[in-house]
């Protein structure tokens, strides 16, 4: 497994603890996150959460919708924007329609 991180993210009261660890032969993410309460210069342990993502390529989802009756209409980055998909460079948003049953 490849892991990168860990990532800390600083709020006003809260500090959060990202440890992601990425299985690319199962496809998934695992992380691991820690939360702490900031005092001062210290951070009270508060608890954690672990939770799992399935990564999948453009080509696998636009499959998926195709196998319920969907297809691709356009992969934006930014769909209000209107700014479109750029492989590697940003995440998608997919924009799909039904397949009218003829």
């Amino acid at each position: 497994m490849w892991l990168q991180g860990p990532f800390v993210t600083f709020m006003e009261r809260y500090a959060v603890v990202e440890e992601p660890c990425f299985d690319p032969l199962e496809q998934v993410v695992v992380s691991r996150w820690a939360f702490y309460r900031r005092r001062g210069r210290d951070l009270e342990y508060m608890g954690e959460a672990v939770f799992v993502l399935c990564v999948y390529a453009l080509r696998e989802l636009v499959e998926l919708a195709g196998e319920a009756g969907w297809r691709l209409l356009a992969a934006y980055h930014d769909p209000v924007r209107g700014s479109l998909y750029r492989p590697g460079a940003s995440g998608f948003n997919l924009v799909l329609e039904a397949v009218e049953d003829g």
